[in-house]
């Protein structure tokens, strides 16, 4: 679903760790703590950028990525 403030979402359920990354500056951000049942809803909200400052932002600990320690996928240097 294409949102006009959330460019991508994602989670990591072992940690329970939510990334957001916004537009249009990039900015990058972890939220600790995140139910999956939370996530879930994010991803399949009909809008992205209302359910994350109503659910997400004001309810879980949250803090910008340094864009110089995110990790390459698997395989890319």
């Amino acid at each position: 679903m294409v949102s006009s403030a959330v460019r991508d979402i994602d989670y990591d359920a072992c940690t329970r760790m939510l990334w957001v990354t916004f537009v249009p500056t990039g900015q990058r951000y972890v939220f600790e703590q995140v139910p999956i049942e939370v996530y879930d809803a994010f991803i399949h909200a009909q809008s992205r950028g209302r359910f994350f400052t109503q659910c997400i932002r004001a309810h879980y600990v949250g803090a910008p990525v340094d864009p110089d320690l995110w990790c390459a996928p698997a395989g890319m240097p």
